[in-house]
């Protein structure tokens, strides 16, 4: 934790535009370049759980990366049934070869990028941290797997089986949807502003 970002909850409030923290622990909103707020801090905590229990970070790490790449390239293998030919069987005898289901090269493009976002989306938000182009880079390419559907969570890790509501409880705060995220109080139990323990919350439900 770096609690020299840290701040106030009244002044979070504000709404203010700024943006700063580690790219790495920022929500997907964050990279859209809406303010930050409590929900950005409940992902970061997401991010963090699940790396001390994969070893690994759920959107940068060798696979996610090799799939972003595939996907803003258009480089993902064709489903079979895609280039198969469409037959109709007569009441007679044999099959004719009715029209040739391949679709033209745009349409393969289009269904193949299908569920991700485009670098240049982010290139704004990107260069508020830095000009340097590598870096922009590899900003924009971490942005395009933490907003985009097609990215999704992996929860296979064995550690994840053994303690369920640990990972339904990653599953939850590392959720895109900002009003579905749950709030920290609700997480944990707890109410930052009054200090209240509430012992009916439990982790998971």
């Amino acid at each position: 934790m770096d609690f020299g970002f840290a701040e106030e909850e009244r002044v979070l409030v504000q709404q203010t535009n700024d943006i700063c923290g580690t790219p790495l622990m920022l929500a997907p909103e964050t990279f859209d370049g809406k303010p930050q707020s409590c929900p950005a801090d409940v992902w970061a905590a997401g991010c963090c759980i699940y790396e001390m229990v994969t070893r690994e970070h759920p959107f940068s790490n060798p696979r996610v990366q090799r799939k972003v790449k595939d996907g803003l390239s258009g480089n993902i293998e064709e489903c079979e049934e895609m280039s198969m030919s469409v037959r109709i069987k007569r009441n007679k005898p044999g099959e004719i070869n009715l029209v040739q289901a391949k679709p033209n090269e745009s349409q393969k493009k289009k269904a193949k990028r299908a569920g991700f976002r485009q670098k240049k989306e982010f290139h704004q938000v990107a260069t508020r941290f830095s000009t340097n182009q590598r870096f922009v880079d590899r900003f924009e390419e971490l942005a395009v797997a933490v907003t985009s559907p097609a990215v999704v969570l992996d929860l296979s890790n064995a550690r994840f089986e053994q303690v369920p509501d640990l990972k339904q409880l990653v599953q939850k705060l590392l959720t895109r949807e900002v009003k579905e995220r749950p709030t920290a109080e609700a997480t944990i139990g707890k109410s930052y502003s009054s200090g209240v323990q509430t012992s009916d919350v439990k982790v998971g439900s």
